[in-house]
């Protein structure tokens, strides 16, 4: 993989708008707004350059705004973003610490064309600067991990844009429920979807005050909410006839015999459902999903009660229909006999999840990666912590399933070399690979040469080789000069890996890199030089040159 001649060009004009004439009235609104994402990628908004900055690229027709974890992006900045006159359809600010109420209400004043609104972990927002807002076309707000966000913020958005249709709160923990029947009668039949993770005092009524209003909804994330329970669900399923995606992992009263009847009440349009982390019995799961004919995502996350004979009875009820199964967590019932169950009639699996499923060898998984038709629509695997995979069985996974995009093979001793260069060879759609802790014996292990193979002939975007101790820089090095679609890497406890490897990794990738990086003791006295044949930077220590 190399970069593309557009990437390259954007990043050469990046970091010359300071020497290139009149460049902002020489490039289109859609390569400004690019390359206005690498300068924040990159943090280049120091004081000296900021001017060169907003002078070519904030323009009143910019349309798209991101500004994702960067220190630079403060109240300032965004009221000279405002100052430029721009309608924006699209607002992502992510992790910007420095961004306060202030800044965000100074920009938010003016966009009566915004569409999407995304602010998350914002720790400095209280909610006052949402006020200003009023957009007519205002469907998405994303608000999640906004830990100090009040309710007058978000009764105030919703109240001023009731045509939001997509709504996310999650881990919002100052937020509490009274705001729950006034954002049901704000936004009314236009809700669709709405995320409550962890809003832990959602009751009974604030259900059905939604389902009197929100007959439109399509999605709710219920995660960790404690205190619903089947009297508040079944006006819900009873109002909306279209819903099709329910979250309701770890509601621990959900699992109480009194409270257990929503099952058998589940809306039959239901596509999607989470029950993770509840103790229900298999009767009692087989009996709410045998009834759903669309069903086709099913996850059920640390649900030990299940028994063998019970979790096969499930799947031989639904299997056929089922394209997405997690399982990660049953480490008590998973075995390579249920497994054989799940390879037997689950036969249009797309994604499987059975991460700390330590009793399984994966033997079963064989005659799926072997079924060729079967085999091209897997996209995502996800095996970390079964640490008895076999070898055998992850050479039969790399040689068949070559539409994969993501696989976690996290803590499995199998993982060698020799899998990573058949992961290479076979799998040209890999986007995200997890080989943490992925130390076998002394000879077969992951080193340099497997990761290598994976950089030059996989699309990666996130990789994890965190607790490897023989990754050296020439891996990052070469995820560098390969992957110039990276977005994150994982490389704590890797001793060998410096500082300077990883910055220039930062330096090179078309977007921001979240890079890490925890090891003590690191040497800080490497050297790095640019190879004049090739280009590329590499460890002087690691040439051959060294030597001479």
């Amino acid at each position: 993989m190399v970069k593309q001649l557009m990437d390259l060009c954007f990043g050469c004009i990046a970091q010359n708008l300071n020497i290139i004439s009149s460049v902002g009235k020489q490039l289109p609104t859609l390569h400004k707004e690019k390359i206005l994402q690498w300068v924040v990628d990159h943090n280049m908004l120091t004081a000296d350059y900021l001017p060169h900055v907003t002078y070519h690229l904030f323009s009143p027709a910019l349309r798209t705004i991101s500004f994702c974890y960067c220190e630079q992006i403060n109240d300032k900045l965004l009221t000279q973003l405002d100052a430029c006159q721009c309608r924006l359809e699209s607002i992502t600010i992510e992790g910007c610490k420095e961004v306060t109420d202030a800044g965000i209400s100074v920009l938010l004043s003016h966009q009566t064309e915004l569409k999407s609104l995304t602010l998350n972990e914002l720790p400095e927002l209280s909610g006052s600067g949402l006020e200003a807002l009023v957009s007519a076309n205002l469907r998405t707000v994303d608000l999640k991990q906004c830990i100090n966000i009040a309710n007058r913020g978000v009764l105030t958005l919703v109240s001023r844009n009731p045509t939001i249709s997509t709504l996310n709160l999650g881990t919002c923990y100052k937020l509490n429920n009274e705001i729950i029947p006034v954002i049901a009668s704000s936004l009314n039949t236009n809700l669709e979807h709405m995320d409550l993770t962890s809003f832990h005092t959602l009751e009974d009524s604030d259900l059905i005050s939604m389902s009197q209003h929100c007959t439109s909804l399509r999605g709710l994330v219920m995660h960790g909410c404690n205190r619903i329970t089947s009297a508040g669900l079944l006006p819900l399923f009873a109002a909306c006839t279209q819903f099709q995606n329910l979250d309701i992992s770890f509601s621990y009263k959900l699992q109480e015999p009194k409270h257990k009847e929503f099952l058998v009440h589940l809306p039959l349009s239901l596509r999607s459902l989470v029950l993770s982390g509840l103790h229900l019995e298999g009767q009692d799961i087989l009996g709410a999903v045998s009834r759903l004919p669309k069903l086709h995502s099913l996850r059920l996350c640390g649900v030990n009660s299940l028994t063998e004979d019970s979790a096969s009875e499930i799947f031989q009820a639904i299997g056929p229909q089922l394209t997405c199964l997690d399982m990660t967590g049953c480490h008590q019932i998973m075995t390579d006999d249920l497994l054989r169950s799940i390879v037997k009639h689950c036969t249009s699996l797309e994604e499987l999840a059975l991460g700390f499923c330590v009793k399984v060898t994966g033997e079963p998984l064989r005659r799926l990666f072997r079924d060729k038709q079967r085999a091209k629509y897997l996209t995502l695997l996800r095996f970390s912590g079964c640490k008895e995979m076999t070898h055998d069985v992850l050479l039969d996974l790399s040689e068949s399933c070559h539409n994969l995009e993501r696989l976690f093979l996290a803590g499995i001793k199998s993982v060698d070399d020799t899998l990573l260069f058949s992961i290479a060879n076979h799998m040209p759609n890999l986007v995200h690979i997890s080989l943490k802790s992925c130390v076998g014996s002394s000879v077969d292990t992951v080193t340099d040469s497997g990761v290598v193979e994976l950089a030059r002939y996989c699309p990666l975007q996130d990789i994890c080789l965190a607790g490897i101790q023989n990754i050296t820089d020439k891996s990052i090095l070469a995820l560098a000069n390969n992957c110039p679609n990276l977005k994150a890497l994982f490389v704590s406890g890797c001793s060998k890996v410096t500082g300077q490897a990883t910055r220039y990794l930062q330096d090179v990738s078309n977007e921001k890199v979240h890079v890490y990086h925890r090891v003590p003791n690191a040497d800080p006295n490497l050297v790095m030089a640019k190879n004049l044949d090739t280009g590329e930077f590499c460890r002087v220590d690691q040439t051959k040159w060294s030597q001479w």
